[in-house]
């Protein structure tokens, strides 16, 4: 069955918002939503590889994390659309998972480190800032 574009477009959605809220302080509650998600619809608990991703992208610097949290993002997206192909009734909670990780991001204080630099992931996007000793609100 393939989906209309409307929920291939809320897939991308999730799998970008995720990814933004894996380097943001938001990661713990997003983690927690996003795997209830999962198992709701018959996913095994994917939580080992939210963290493997998640420690892949906050590993990496500059244009490397950019690229990987692009790759990641996608990924993601391909395994949500299985999931809405297998139960097309999850897309309202997808839905309503994606509107409530724009809303832990955009409201997110960040502060994962890497080497002495803070960086953030902005609003659902995935531009990251740094700075030094530098904290964004």
């Amino acid at each position: 069955m393939e989906l209309p574009p409307e929920a291939v477009d809320l897939c991308l959605s999730a799998g970008t918002a995720l990814v933004g809220s894996m380097v943001t302080d938001a990661w713990a509650s997003a983690r927690a939503r996003f795997g209830r998600f999962l198992s709701e619809n018959g996913e095994p608990l994917r939580e080992s590889r939210l963290d493997r991703d998640r420690q892949s992208l906050v590993a990496a610097s500059g244009g490397e994390r950019e690229a990987l949290a692009g790759r990641t993002a996608a990924s993601w997206a391909v395994r949500l659309e299985d999931i809405l192909e297998t139960h097309p009734t999850a897309a309202a909670d997808l839905a309503s998972l994606v509107k409530d990780l724009e809303s832990m991001l955009g409201s997110a204080s960040n502060v994962i480190s890497n080497s002495g630099v803070s960086q953030k992931a902005d609003n659902g996007s995935l531009n990251i800032f740094s700075g030094r000793d530098t904290r964004f609100n």
